[in-house]
């Protein structure tokens, strides 16, 4: 299925007697390049439904292990902290992040890119709600 933030694949996984669904959403960006605030948003939205539904854990990956898939978990926990606090700080879930991966954000590109997605998100999120 084509949706917004990507390709999304439902995949049943069997072994022996038992099976289970696999979930498969690949977000296609063009090589070298960054997501946009608006596809970082989009599939922010679609993993937090997977989250909150009880789904299984999500794994994420690129190609090599750590630019993407880091600015997509650091905007991740950014992105569900903003909802909750309707506060974030950046260098801090950077620094968080890197204590278990020092690999990620390990350029400006990718910080400019976290505090643009944390800036348009907080944007919206007041533009609808009543945190005035």
């Amino acid at each position: 299925m084509e949706t917004g933030s990507g390709v999304e694949t439902e995949l049943t996984c069997t072994h022996g007697h038992t099976s289970h669904e696999v979930t498969l959403l690949e977000v296609k960006i063009a090589d070298g390049r960054l997501l946009s605030t608006n596809q970082l948003t989009a599939v922010c939205n679609k993993l937090e439904r997977y989250t909150t539904a009880g789904h299984p854990p999500i794994t994420i990956q690129c190609l090599n292990g750590s630019r993407l898939s880091g600015i997509l978990v650091i905007a991740m926990n950014l992105y569900l902290r903003a909802r909750m606090e309707q506060e974030v700080d950046v260098v801090l879930e950077v620094k968080l992040a890197r204590r278990s991966r020092p690999q990620f954000i390990a350029d400006s590109e990718s910080f400019d890119l976290l505090y643009e997605f944390v800036s348009s998100y907080l944007s919206d999120f007041n533009d609808y709600s009543n945190f005035r």
